[in-house]
């Protein structure tokens, strides 16, 4: 039942959580890669779909976050989310009135770590108009709203820490360019520099 697949995603949070935190993390976390792509009784695909569509707020925020902490621990998986993953993802941001802020705000979070350090997923995302998907969450949000802070705080981190930091200068210099203009024509002139100004970024 729902309560007790909660229950499994937290046992597995805790354990992505040590091996995070262990000092042997890099070995630890090589091992967790090759083995969530080699078994074949896993499908970190499905996973991540039912995190998107699952009905229970409370399993679906135990989802979301468990593959989020797979991401980080295997950052291959994150190659995963381009294409329908990613196109799914952006389509339920769309509709935030059918989800709890909390929920928006897990999803923004699960896509920040999956397009981090991955060129292939930050192109994937720029090309299905990410950008303005988040920016209609900021601009609809109320200012004491938990999803205004969780969009604004997504905007500026992309723009100032997760784009510029790519491994090809050309390439990431030319996407963040992209993310600002993207986001002045959605929002405002310069209202990209105002958000990295109010996040302190």
């Amino acid at each position: 039942d729902s309560s007790g697949r909660v229950a499994i995603c937290n046992e597995w949070m805790g354990y992505l959580e040590d091996m995070w935190r262990h000092e042997k993390r890099d070995e630890l976390c090589e091992i967790f890669t090759a083995m969530a792509e080699r078994n074949e009784c896993f499908t970190f695909n499905r996973l991540a779909q039912t995190s998107l569509a699952v009905e229970s707020i409370d399993e679906q925020h135990a989802l979301l976050r468990l593959v989020r902490g797979m991401c980080l621990c295997a950052q291959s998986l994150r190659a995963q989310f381009v294409g329908n993953l990613m196109q799914d993802l952006l389509e339920r941001l769309e509709k935030p009135l059918d989800l709890s802020p909390t929920i928006c705000g897990e999803m923004l979070e699960l896509l920040l770590v999956v397009i981090s350090e991955s060129t292939e997923c930050q192109r994937d995302f720029m090309r299905r108009n990410g950008i303005a998907t988040v920016c209609a969450l900021y601009a609809n949000s109320d200012e004491k709203d938990e999803l205004f802070e969780r969009s604004s705080t997504f905007i500026g981190l992309l723009l100032q820490e997760v784009l510029p930091k790519g491994a090809s200068t050309t390439l990431n210099n030319a996407l963040t360019a992209e993310a600002k203009e993207a986001v002045d024509e959605a929002l405002g002139e310069n209202e990209s520099e105002k958000i990295c100004k109010r996040l302190k970024l």
